[in-house]
């Protein structure tokens, strides 16, 4: 049979099943009677005879069993069972029996009781037993107690069970035994509901270790069909399944089972599938579980035709009737789907919870539940008639809420009717509500309206017992946690091993601490991708105490990135789009210049620009309670272009280019235009220099055009670049001061020079000085065939040497040069004869 958390231990022959019990008491203030039930787990008890409060006189039963001696423990007596209530009435677990407080539980069977007074029987062997109390009609008590398949019983007849159990003031052997081959050793958990003014009558309900349930009672048919009163029916699993854990809540059966499923019956029956409640006589596998973690449930429990679910991630699933808010869903609405505790309130969904507590009557009315955190304190939440659960009118309370004067420490807790007394680690019982009866066990039938304790009597401090904790812990985050249930004493001494659900470090064993320095500090790496649960086995020496476990569940850290959105942006614009990897919950931050528009929980997330400069964008995913981080500068700003230093073109050119040296904000287009140029939108950006085309060739100066560059990506646009491009003017290759020479033979020519010197392109030219022999026609164009270069002539003018003895023509090629070369060499002539 699997181990249900904090209530079973199969690891040792000395850790045995607990029993839980449901017990219940009426209540009528006037109006009407109550119903109430709650659960009490026993685990170990003594070897030698153990005394026990279950009755109403002070003379001890003497109740034998069959369990080995070797498997007693007398300090392990339940670690979340240790106080049962119900209206107007309390029975606190102690070392050496039960104390014992309220409406009609005097020993006489009828009077109230306003002390909290030790009961003692005597049990011999075995530490199975139960003990349960309820009402009928006119606030008759009904108590009985069960060991070794015989059940005694005293009180108001149907109280319970059956007609048949007994209408005596003193405690009495009743007809209802065991099924046959069961003995009290062998069952595991114990639970049922009572029976309010003939209009609903209860059942009783009991597991065994082998995971087999049995039904019993008046109103058992209403859970499984066929089940009687008077004596106990199997009832039907599916096949191949047992149970790990049950519940019963009023008039409804709700089944754990190994399969790790829910299953369910009774006549208000929720299957978790968004559909009313129907009457299911049959157990029935929920058409929706819960969505529970890795862990699994750790325990069960049922309320007013509503189921609770605590989750090994310290949350409370639940499902069901709500009226009174006792869902703690800050709703009082039916809940048809599976929601969580906390969930739509203030606060959150409820986390860290290791203990929970429910409480539900017959008539719609009157229902609250409570749980117990890692750091010992308390939530509650449902009906708060009577200041029930906290100070003040309101009622019903919606949401978990600390009650008033509810301190640490807090070991259990148990949801009575106008009362809800919790037990502390310092052996105190404290109370809060409707003290009519004597409820508190005070002396007194004064009210309260925040809680107040007292020592419990009967409580020797030799024996007490320490509840497990649960604590949530998130990858490479170190644990610094006290063991702070630890009870000092002289000489005392813990000592402790390491156990991993999953490869890695664990420190070495056993280590051991004092309850004076009794801080833990490890730290665990968890790589895997799902939760690790890391066991530390808690173990007193001497033994006088009971031992206990600390389970951390060690969380991966969430995988944080930004995966999509810009990293440079237009100055003040708006509507970009970052999303975020990974699940759970997101809360965004930026930095510079920008601002997050609508929620910074969303993911996406939406970023508006601001001027020129840059921002950061930074983003926490939670998930399972762990954190990472990441975050994305992005710049803030147009793309720009750097240009070069324009270049000059020739007159009748169709195109120039314009150079550019460096670039910002990663521009891959350009757009261009002017008078007289080919526009270009968008087109792509090539590495320098950007070509223009003409839509003409260049005639005047200056082309005037304006230039600007895109990022595709993003959308900006730099801000326009203006320029100029000078056309040069047009080359004139000047003209030849005087016409042709006639002179006498041996005669001196004139020097040669241009009236007009040449001109225009870039301003520079070359000139070269030729002659031919005899009068030709003057050259044109770079053509120099026939034409004799005059060494060293290169100027403007030429000076003709004299003693010519027959014609000669000279010719003087102009080039024009520079950058642009905006013409091609051309000849002069002028002849001599």
């Amino acid at each position: 049979m699997p181990k249900i958390t904090n209530q079973i231990d199969l690891s040792s022959a000395r850790k045995t099943y607990c029993l839980s019990l449901k017990s219940l008491i009426g209540h009528d203030d006037g109006n009407s009677n109550w119903l109430r039930k709650f659960s009490l787990s026993l685990f170990r008890t003594i070897a030698a005879p153990l005394f026990l409060l279950i009755g109403f006189v002070f003379t001890p039963i003497e109740i034998w069993s069959q369990c080995d001696p070797a498997t007693i423990d007398r300090c392990d007596v339940g670690k979340n069972s240790i106080v049962q209530a119900a209206y107007h009435s309390q029975i606190v677990k102690t070392f050496n029996g039960y104390s014992i407080t309220g409406q009609k539980l005097a020993s006489d069977g009828t009077s109230s009781q306003l002390n909290l007074t030790p009961y003692l029987v005597h049990l011999i062997h075995c530490r199975q037993m139960y003990f349960r109390y309820g009402v009928r009609l006119r606030k008759n008590p009904g108590s009985i107690l069960g060991s070794n398949g015989v059940i005694y019983a005293v009180g108001a007849e149907n109280a319970v069970i059956s007609t048949n159990v007994t209408s005596s003031t003193s405690w009495g052997a009743t007809t209802l035994n065991l099924p046959a081959g069961v003995t009290v050793c062998d069952v595991a958990k114990w639970e049922g509901t009572g029976n309010v003014e003939n209009i609903d009558n209860g059942f009783l309900a009991f597991s065994t270790n082998s995971g087999v349930l049995y039904v019993t009672g008046q109103d058992a048919s209403i859970v499984q069909t066929g089940a009687a009163s008077g004596t106990f029916t199997q009832v039907t699993m599916p096949l191949g399944i047992t149970v790990v854990d049950f519940a019963v809540g009023y008039r409804t059966l709700l089944v754990l089972g190994t399969d790790g499923n829910l299953y369910a019956s009774g006549d208000r029956t929720f299957l978790g599938n968004n559909t009313a409640s129907s009457s299911i006589s049959v157990l029935t596998l929920l058409v929706t579980q819960p969505p529970v973690s890795a862990g699994g449930i750790l325990r069960i429990e049922a309320g007013e035709s509503s189921y609770y679910a605590l989750d090994s991630d310290g949350t409370i699933h639940v499902l069901g009737f709500n009226q009174d808010g006792s869902l703690g869903v800050n709703s009082t609405a039916e809940q048809r789907s599976w929601n969580k505790v906390g969930n739509g309130c203030p606060g959150g969904v409820l986390t860290n919870v290791v203990s929970i507590s429910t409480m539900g009557t017959n008539n719609n009315d009157r229902s609250n539940a409570s749980a117990i955190l890692t750091d010992g304190t308390l939530r509650s939440w449902g009906e708060n008639d009577n200041n029930s659960i906290t100070s003040g009118n309101t009622s019903p309370i919606l949401c978990p809420i600390i009650p008033a004067g509810s301190g640490a420490n807090i070991l259990s807790v148990s949801n009575g009717g106008h009362i809800s007394p919790y037990v502390s680690n310092n052996l105190q019982i404290c109370n809060i509500g409707h003290n009519a009866n004597g409820g508190f066990g005070d002396g007194t039938t004064n009210d309260r309206s925040s809680y107040s304790c007292e020592p419990i009597p009967g409580n020797p401090p030799v024996c007490v017992t320490l509840a497990d904790q649960l604590i949530m812990s998130c990858s490479g985050m170190a644990l610094n946690f006290s063991l702070n249930n630890l009870i000092a004493g002289s000489g005392d001494l813990y000592a402790y091993t390491v156990t991993s659900s999953s490869p890695g470090n664990v420190p070495p064993g056993p280590n051991r601490i004092t309850p004076s320095n009794a801080n833990i500090t490890d730290t665990y790496v968890n790589a895997t991708g799902s939760p690790v649960t890391i066991t530390y086995d808690v173990t007193p020496s001497p033994a006088n105490y009971s031992q206990f476990k600390v389970i951390v569940t060690v969380n991966p850290n969430p995988t944080c990135s930004i995966s999509n959105g810009p990293t440079s942006v237009c100055p003040n614009t708006n509507g970009y789009v970052y999303t975020a990897t990974g699940g759970g919950t997101y809360l965004w931050s930026i930095t510079g210049n920008g601002t997050i528009s609508g929620s910074n929980t969303a993911n996406p997330v939406t970023v508006n620009a601001g001027s020129t400069g840059t921002f950061n964008l930074s983003v926490t995913i939670t998930l399972n309670g762990c954190t990472s981080n990441c975050s994305q500068m992005v710049t803030v700003g147009q793309p720009t272009i750097n240009l070069s230093t324009l270049p000059t073109i020739c007159r009748g050119a169709t195109s120039f280019t314009i150079p550019y040296t460096t670039t910002t904000g990663s521009p891959n287009q350009y757009s261009i235009s002017g008078t007289g140029i080919v526009s270009v939108t968008n087109a792509i950006l090539p590495v320098s220099p950007i070509p223009v085309n003409l839509t003409a060739p260049a005639s005047s100066s200056p082309i005037n055009f304006t230039l600007t560059v895109r990022n595709s990506t993003t959308g900006c646009t730099s801000v326009n670049v203006n320029g100029s491009v000078t056309v040069l003017p047009a080359v004139n290759y000047g003209t030849v001061a005087s016409g042709n020479q006639t002179i006498c033979q041996g005669g001196d020519p004139s020097n040669i020079t241009l009236s007009t010197g040449a001109s225009g392109g870039a301003g520079t030219f070359t000139y070269q000085w030729y002659f031919q022999n005899g009068l030709v026609t003057c050259p044109t164009g770079t053509n120099t065939t026939g034409w004799t270069m005059i060494s060293g002539e290169t100027g403007s003018s030429y000076d003709p040497p004299s003693g010519l003895t027959g014609s000669r023509t000279y010719a003087v090629l102009v080039d024009a040069t520079g950058s642009p070369d905006c013409g091609a060499a051309t000849g002069l002539l002028i002849a001599a004869r």
